[in-house]
């Protein structure tokens, strides 16, 4: 169990957050992913929308990671480290300016 307490963390950086929480959560209701993903669908507009989907998701959730370092860096700075890619093994590292 974590014995740190939290950052106190503004009115303003707060509302960024549960933005970026809302867009996120708009996203995964899109019948077009839900189709090209159930293999209902083999039209290519669907899996573009896809695509499209997936790139603002990964953004978003960018943009979260981001948040939590800057705010709550000694959290979950043991947590959120380097992404390491499967495919290509690229290290995608920490946003500038978050402490690890």
């Amino acid at each position: 169990m974590c014995e740190i307490t939290p950052n106190p963390v503004g009115d303003e950086a707060r509302r960024e957050l549960r933005a970026y929480a809302k867009l996120l959560s708009d996203i995964r209701s899109t019948e077009s992913v839900l189709s090209a993903l159930r293999g209902r669908s083999m039209a290519a507009r669907a899996y573009r929308e896809m695509a499209h989907k997936v790139n603002l998701s990964l953004y978003f959730l960018f943009q979260i990671y981001d948040w939590l370092l800057t705010h709550q860096p000694e959290l979950v700075k043991d947590i959120l480290e380097p992404f390491r890619c499967p495919h290509c093994k690229a290290n995608l590292d920490p946003p500038m300016g978050a402490e690890t």
